[in-house]
């Protein structure tokens, strides 16, 4: 028996809405992957649980949210009551744990932004200029966050003065990596010319940032899985009725 007008409508509705959907998936999974790669470089200082493992869960729900989007869009072309009820579970299930991930991150905040301010304050006091291997890779990513944020020591310059660093530098104030001017000779030697924001503030603002981005992409994506959830049960119903 052939649908009527509104279950028809709610069929074409139902399959444009999970293309949105699909097309979100592609976005988180690249949202997921650009988080990772461009979290790399400070994995030293978040530690385990940081922002490289909320890009790889990311990236794995980004995968997600494209198998689930193409259920969904199979379940209304071929009017399949059974494909609707399992994109209909398998949305509520990813909806559950979307928002129980969000109120695990919201109340886990302060002790990951407490976690950065110690990793950057061990590594810049014990690790930084030492040449043993595992203590210049920690010392070149040091040397690249405050290139790139802009930044000095754990809260300011003057954090260098109490650093093993120093003691074998007494003639600088702070590393070349601190200067405002990176060509400027010598400009590691007047603590004028460092950076006055501390790594800590910068690293912890630039991780703020990246949570906007996601959270922003998350609300978009939770609104178009409620549409989808109430579009595929309306739609069930309806071809149930045409079924009578």
């Amino acid at each position: 028996m052939a649908m009527g007008c509104g279950a028809q409508c709610l069929k074409y509705l139902l399959f444009f809405f999970n293309f949105i959907f699909w097309l979100a998936g592609i976005g988180v999974l690249g949202v997921g992957i650009w988080s990772r790669v461009q979290a790399k470089d400070y994995d030293s200082f978040l530690g385990s649980g940081g922002v490289t493992s909320a890009a790889n869960i990311m990236i794995a729900s980004g995968a997600l949210v494209m198998i689930i989007g193409f259920v969904g869009c199979c379940g209304a072309i071929k009017e399949s009551r059974v494909m609707l009820v399992i994109f209909f579970i398998l949305l509520l299930l990813i909806f559950i744990l979307e928002i129980a991930a969000g109120i695990f991150a919201y109340v886990k905040k302060d002790d990951v932004m407490n976690k950065i301010r110690a990793n950057i304050k061990k590594i810049i006091d014990e690790n930084y200029g030492k040449t043993d291997k595992s203590s210049k890779a920690l010392s070149d990513s040091v040397d690249f966050m405050q290139k790139e944020l802009k930044c000095c020591g754990v809260d300011g310059p003057g954090d260098w003065n109490a650093t093993d660093w120093k003691k074998n530098h007494e003639d600088k104030s702070t590393p070349k990596s601190c200067c405002m001017n990176q060509n400027a000779a010598n400009c590691e030697k007047s603590i004028s010319a460092a950076y006055t924001k501390g790594c800590s503030k910068a690293l912890q603002d630039y991780i703020k940032s990246h949570i906007a981005i996601i959270g922003g992409i998350g609300i978009g994506i939770a609104f178009i899985q409620l549409l989808g959830m109430v579009f595929s049960m309306c739609l069930c119903r309806s071809i149930s009725y045409e079924q009578v």
